[in-house]
């Protein structure tokens, strides 16, 4: 009878966790990324160097060009989504028509963009404008059906 009992229950329930760590994922990656935005923009304002990050929508990675890994300082930085907690496709990553998008000095762009990630089931859209501001899905979107 417990055992039924607990079936029943673990048959409910695990739907809702997958869901619940699907969202997570989802939302730690969009964190990660508009985090590394942020550090490429803060980088080319405080060096009064522009600041590129190459995306490589057919690897499901990108790299902040001419910044080495914070952990590994031998390596560029570089983010493989898809590892770890970033269980998330690279769709797209557009700039001017372009996947290599450019701080200039002021933490500026030359055009506004989009950067489409595919988390499981729906897509995410991160837009940055030519201001520098960047749009992300917040966790109510992200967990929004």
């Amino acid at each position: 009878m417990v055992i039924l009992i607990v079936g029943i229950l673990a048959a409910v329930a695990a739907p809702r966790y997958l869901d619940t760590l699907a969202n997570y994922r989802a939302d730690a990656t969009v964190k990660r990324i508009v985090a590394d935005l942020q550090l490429a923009k803060r980088r080319a304002q405080q060096t009064s160097t522009s600041q590129t990050i190459e995306f490589y929508v057919g690897e499901n990675r990108y790299e902040i060009i001419g910044m080495s890994d914070l952990d590994r300082s031998s390596k560029v930085y570089e983010h493989r989504l898809g590892e770890g907690v970033s269980q998330a496709k690279l769709v797209s990553a557009s700039f001017g028509g372009s996947s290599t998008l450019v701080f200039d000095i002021y933490g500026q762009l030359p055009s506004a963009g989009t950067i489409v990630l595919n988390t499981g089931g729906s897509d995410l859209t991160i837009e940055l404008e030519t201001s520098g501001r960047i749009n992300a899905p917040t966790r109510a979107e992200i967990v929004a059906p």
